[in-house]
């Protein structure tokens, strides 16, 4: 078998590759291609290996090129970031095509970006030799999935006392859900996200994410925002990717200021009854750092049960100045992000 490398796969193909593939996720789908190639700061720029006969793909690789700051910092703050790692045909030509693709992508990597990360969304194990011997090193990152095909009895007995206590002092106080209907509640939820990033001193990424998001796959039924409300306003906000059955707790706030309201410990439970009532099959937690390290909001997500697996992410690191560029990332985070 022969491959044609591409980086505009035909979207009929691409589509029916992502869709009818067992480890298919959203990041994968033409559609979050869309949101990232309108993204302000983000760079689209995936790759396919196709079957010169069929014309059906055998191994994609949707990067994306996310760069913090831009001029002359640009070569020190670019990375190519696969969100939901790579996809290969399961079949043995998937082998051969991840191989060639792999080529592809060595040699062009040089001076684009000063890493490449693959965030896997699945068990990746069958193909880490090869992963390997192009030098990415893994290392383990956590999460938490919960069955949400299991009753909502069983999804609220799976909370830990503390999250249950949380969520009906919520309730007590008057606290509802509200789902995003407009560009101005998108707005509303990103000032939610300034203010929780801003106080963590990490950098977050343009709004224009959120509104292609809204645009894009709001109409496809894959994507909401969700924000808890106290008396009219916003205190905390959730948003959502969903597909194939997951849903994907993407990007989360709430206002430091109403954290006796607990709408974090809200919106969560509101998502699992949710999701459970639309049929969806597990609620993906989006990631629980690495488990060598404190990480506060791994403690958060651990008291709403579910599964821990592990993963983990795969990263080769491209550029020599990679050292520079951490040290210049720490400088920007402590004299601009939280200023």
């Amino acid at each position: 078998m022969t491959f044609i490398m591409t980086g505009q796969p035909e979207r009929a193909a691409w589509q029916r590759f992502v869709a009818g593939h067992p480890d298919g996720n959203i990041f994968h789908t033409p559609a979050f291609d869309d949101v990232a190639a309108g993204t302000e700061g983000w760079a689209s720029r995936p790759l396919a290996a196709v079957d010169r006969a069929s014309g059906e793909l055998m191994a994609l690789w949707p990067a994306v090129h996310t760069t913090v700051l831009g001029g002359l910092l640009r070569p020190l703050t670019t990375r190519a970031v696969l969100f939901g790692g790579m996809l290969v045909a399961p079949e043995p030509a998937g082998q051969d095509a991840l191989d060639a693709l792999l080529a592809v992508v060595n040699r062009r990597a040089w001076g684009r970006s000063l890493f490449t990360e693959l965030r896997h969304q699945a068990d990746v194990m069958a193909w880490q030799a090869r992963l390997e011997a192009a030098h990415f090193r893994w290392e383990p990152h956590l999460n938490f999935l919960i069955d949400l095909r299991q009753s909502e009895e069983a999804l609220w007995n799976g909370l830990s006392s503390s999250a249950r206590r949380n969520v009906r002092t919520a309730q007590k106080k008057g606290v509802s859900a509200l789902t995003v209907s407009d560009q101005a509640g998108v707005e509303t939820f990103y000032g939610l996200l300034r203010k929780v990033y801003g106080h963590a001193g990490v950098y977050l990424t343009d709004l224009s994410l959120f509104r292609r998001a809204f645009e894009v796959l709001g109409p496809l039924g894959q994507f909401q925002i969700v924000l808890a409300m106290a008396d009219g306003v916003a205190i905390g906000g959730r948003a959502s990717l969903l597909y194939k059955g997951r849903l994907l707790d993407w990007y989360a706030g709430a206002d430091r200021e109403a954290a006796r309201l607990y709408p974090n410990d809200f919106l969560v439970w509101h998502l699992l009854q949710w999701g459970h009532a639309q049929g969806f099959s597990v609620f993906d937690f989006g990631g629980a750092g690495h488990p060598d390290k404190p990480y506060g909001v791994r403690d958060f997500k651990e008291r709403f049960g579910g599964q821990l697996v592990n993963y983990g992410r795969s990263v080769k690191i491209h550029a020599p100045w990679y050292g520079l560029a951490v040290k210049a990332y720490e400088i920007y985070r402590k004299w601009i992000i939280q200023v």
